[in-house]
């Protein structure tokens, strides 16, 4: 039996690369980070850094959206802020990382 879908905002598989994230920890590294997945409501990304920030840490992001049919008509820059929900440790270098917005 699956898994109820929790989720409240469509979400979108789109590759799209994060220009500024700021938290407790320093996160963009040498070869950038990008979205896996995205939404209204938050989005995924997987992150190189030793330590990862925890749940419940406060995050600052901005990141570029091409335009593209049926999630953005001219493209563009996208800031806001969101909130640390999930940690998924990858190796001893990555994390990947679960963000709720806090502002959508």
């Amino acid at each position: 039996m699956e898994a109820a879908e929790r989720r409240e905002s469509r979400r979108l598989k789109l590759r799209l690369p994060i220009t500024k994230l700021e938290c407790s920890v320093s996160l963009l590294g040498q070869g950038g980070i990008w979205t896996s997945d995205i939404s209204t409501g938050g989005m995924y990304f997987v992150a190189q850094v030793a330590t990862p920030p925890k749940p419940g840490s406060k995050v600052s992001f901005e990141l570029v959206v091409p335009a593209g049919e049926g999630y953005s008509v001219t493209g563009g820059r996208i800031a806001g802020q969101g909130q640390v929900a999930r940690v998924t440790p990858i190796n001893k270098r990555a994390a990947g990382i679960a963000m709720n917005s806090t502002h959508h």
